[in-house]
Parts: structure tokens; C-alpha cells; sequence
């Protein structure tokens, strides 16, 4: 079923169609909250809260070409991670630049090594509102 299909028959209520929407994204979605919420439980509530805000909001979506469908998902996917952060007040957790000691210069250890897996827990350490910042920018 073409993108084109899937979201005329989810705009008019079809179950079947609502499925295969969400088997064919939410494997990608749930990665996407997963990096704003940095646990897999809040990631996985996150997720159901995003396609249950796109099955009720499908009729404002417009096809634009092969590929707008997964962006606008994408932009309603971050939207509710968003969201949840700002309720829980978790983007204002960090640090004053005053508080950071002054470290000594050091040489950069070569990124390059390391495995995207290691990159992503390092990733999903960090505070939520550096979490939050470093997504926006990177993704």
C-alpha cells in the first residue's frame, strides 16, 4: 500500500490501515522518543501517546512526496516527547556555567572509534535538557 493509500484509508477510520501505519513506523518512532525520554519504559508510553495524537490528527495531514509521511510522524513524535519534558519540567535540569570547574587541556579521544551503541547510552546519560538540545541539533 503506497503512503498515498495508507493515510486516505487512516483518515477515514480504517482499523486495518491504522495497523500498518503503525507496523511500518513505530519501530523508527519509538527510537526517535527513546533519545528524548533516555529509558525505554517512557519511550514506549511516548510512543502510544504519539500515535494516538496522529490516528486523531491524520486529517491535517497533506502528502507532499515520497517521504513526507515519515517526516510529519517525526514531527509529531518529537512534539509529544517534547511535551512530556515540559510538563515534567525536565528540560530546566542542568548546571550553571559557573559550577563547571575549569578542566585542563586534555587531547580529544578519537570518536571515531567508538560503536554507535556507546554513543547513544552516552547520549541518553546526559540531563534531560542537554539530551533534549543535543537531539534537536543533531537529528
Amino acid at each position: 500500500m503506497t503512503e498515498t493509500e495508507l493515510t486516505d484509508r487512516c483518515k477515514t477510520g480504517d482499523n486495518l490501515a491504522r495497523k500498518e501505519l503503525y507496523e511500518r513506523f513505530a519501530e523508527r518512532m519509538l527510537c526517535l522518543c527513546y533519545r528524548y525520554a533516555g529509558d525505554e519504559e517512557t519511550a514506549h508510553d511516548l510512543l502510544h501517546d504519539g500515535f494516538l495524537k496522529v490516528y486523531s490528527s491524520i486529517s491535517s495531514f497533506t502528502y507532499r512526496g515520497e517521504g513526507s509521511l515519515r517526516a510529519w510522524l517525526s514531527r509529531v513524535f518529537t512534539n509529544v516527547s517534547l511535551e512530556f519534558l515540559r510538563h515534567r519540567d525536565l528540560l530546566r535540569d542542568g548546571m550553571s556555567l559557573d559550577d563547571v570547574s575549569d578542566l585542563p587541556d586534555e587531547s580529544e579521544p578519537d570518536a571515531s572509534v567508538l560503536s554507535m551503541e556507546i554513543l547513544m547510552k552516552f547520549v541518553a546519560e546526559l540531563p534531560p535538557g542537554y539530551r533534549t538540545v543535543f537531539n534537536l541539533y543533531v537529528f
